[in-house]
């Protein structure tokens, strides 16, 4: 190997590792959902504030349980440290987040957000300026999240083009230039 070869390698490698530092696990992302945090401020906070890093995934986890074992709501209540009222909610966005978060792609994703959101300010009474301006807010998070996702799947928006008109949601071309990593969501 020549030595701009050798200075591409390193170059390659020190952009990969940047890149994976910011791909999210399947927790955090169901936490940013659940918590109400876009991917990218939560990303920014991973490894620099434990909340982030351990206290709202190790919630997951939780929760991950509750769903398994039925727990009843006090006893969820208990494990999360919150009150019953809170734990409900919790148990409710999770449900959300799940939807979101295991969607079969980014753009699927994107849909199943913007419709949550669009769900949400209906039942909040979408009927005057400052509540379509929130939820429009709420859509501009949602593309903000699909940005990381179109990142982490190392796609453009303009392949999912025609399903995002038709609603299928799937890329035009699936050929993927990402490496795998099971301890990511990388692909849907």
């Amino acid at each position: 190997m020549d030595k701009f070869e050798q200075f591409m390698t390193a170059i390659d490698d020190e952009l990969e590792a940047e890149f994976n530092q910011c791909k999210m696990t399947e927790n955090q992302l169901l936490a940013a959902e659940v918590f109400g945090y876009s991917y990218a401020h939560y990303v920014d906070r991973v490894d620099v504030n434990e909340r982030f890093t351990d206290l709202m995934p190790n919630d997951i986890v939780t929760l991950t349980k509750d769903e398994k074992f039925k727990w009843d709501i006090k006893k969820l209540a208990k494990k999360l440290k919150v009150d019953k009222e809170q734990a409900v909610a919790y148990r409710l966005s999770f449900q959300q987040a799940k939807r979101i978060v295991h969607a079969k792609s980014a753009a699927a994703s994107f849909a199943e957000g913007v419709k949550q959101s669009i769900e949400q300010a209906i039942r909040d009474g979408l009927k005057d300026k400052e509540s379509i301006d929130n939820l429009v807010e709420q859509v501009c998070y949602r593309a903000a999240d699909l940005s990381y996702l179109l990142r982490v799947e190392c796609r453009d928006l303009s392949e999912y083009s025609s399903g995002l008109r038709d609603g299928s949601y799937d890329a035009d071309d699936m050929d993927d230039d990402c490496d795998d990593d099971d301890d990511v969501v990388a692909e849907f």
